[in-house]
């Protein structure tokens, strides 16, 4: 019985194709076949590998994309958590510095108007008729009371900012400012923008309202400007005024004032920038519109 030719090894002394291409047709046929699965056999292994090893990257590039996901939100938590502190920090020394308004401002006014009273009251008794130009006066010491208390208010809650309650609130601003802290403010709006979002409208207004107050208190400017500018389906609120600047980076000013206004832009999803002028500061906060 003839024995069935070896095809586990391809011979040494034989080429690949002497030996696959045998001059016995059986033989011939049979060496290919098992070439072929030979072949077969290598791909689908190198295949599986490739597929393990593709498998293995998606994974790990998974995993990272989940970790730095993961990281990212941490950090947002804590970066929350510190500005929620330190807005606790702000409320408690606003509440000291409205405090500290009231007693010094309204309360020596009205007590002002108590004294002068009293004295009106006891000369009328005295002299038993009463003088229309001294209440006159009274009347207009109350009324500069009235609208110091105004005022105030005004500053704590600015209402309802929907629809052009905006544009009206940031122009009060303006002249409230420049009423009360003798600088000049003015505001540039060249159209109308009407913002339908409360609190979209109540964080830009706080922005400008913070940015205004920078620079009247820390910047030491004698002019500000209050743009609110409307461009290519982006609104842009700018404050820029021509005090002393920072004498740092921008990015390593450490004021709780700064910190709030980013986090207040966060909030809305707009970008918010310092940008260095000769002479002051400009602030910028922009945001796709409509909102």
């Amino acid at each position: 019985m003839r024995k069935k030719p070896r095809i586990n090894y391809i011979p040494r002394l034989f080429s690949l194709e002497k030996f696959l291409f045998s001059p016995r047709k059986s033989i011939a046929l049979q060496r290919q076949k098992w070439f072929l699965s030979l072949v077969r056999r290598e791909y689908q292994k190198i295949e599986s590998e490739s597929a393990a090893q593709q498998m293995i990257e998606e994974q790990l590039r998974l995993a990272y994309k989940l970790i730095r996901t993961n990281q990212d939100l941490q950090a947002e938590i804590d970066e929350r958590k510190r500005v929620e502190k330190e807005l606790l920090e702000i409320t408690q020394k606003e509440q000291q510095r409205f405090g500290a308004e009231l007693h010094d401002g309204v309360c020596q006014d009205l007590s002002g108007i108590l004294m002068f009273t009293r004295a009106v009251t006891q000369k009328a008794e005295r002299e038993g008729r009463l003088d229309v130009d001294t209440l006159k006066e009274i009347g207009s010491m109350l009324q500069r009371a009235v609208n110091q208390v105004r005022d105030t208010a005004r500053g704590l809650y600015p209402g309802d900012l929907e629809g052009s309650s905006l544009m009206h609130s940031l122009e009060s601003l303006a002249i409230r400012t420049q009423n009360l802290m003798q600088v000049n403010c003015q505001f540039i709006c060249p159209s109308t923008i009407l913002c339908e979002d409360n609190d979209v409208a109540s964080h830009l207004y706080r922005i400008a309202q913070e940015g205004v107050n920078n620079a009247v208190r820390h910047g030491c400017a004698k002019n500000i400007e209050l743009k609110l500018l409307q461009s290519d389906g982006t609104v842009t609120l700018t404050v820029r005024d021509d005090g002393i600047g920072f004498s740092v980076d921008p990015r390593e000013v450490k004021g709780i004032g700064l910190k709030i206004m980013k986090y207040r832009a966060h909030m809305m999803g707009a970008q918010f920038q310092i940008n260095p002028e000769t002479p002051g500061v400009s602030l910028q906060c922009s945001l796709k519109f409509p909102f």
